[in-house]
């Protein structure tokens, strides 16, 4: 969850714990960008683990 609030906060849309909760229930636009952003950083890893 830290490296989703970091995210969002680099994106410059308010996020705490409680409002990225409330959000991901209510909002299918945050449960997207959050998707993305796990896909992109296990892309990252493997793409990382593959380079060595």
């Amino acid at each position: 969850m830290g490296k989703c609030l970091e995210y969002f906060k680099s994106k410059n849309i308010p996020a705490s714990p409680k409002t990225l909760v409330k959000h991901l229930n209510t909002n299918i636009a945050y449960l997207s960008e959050a998707t993305l952003y796990f896909f992109h950083q296990v892309f990252f890893i493997i793409r990382s683990l593959l380079s060595i």
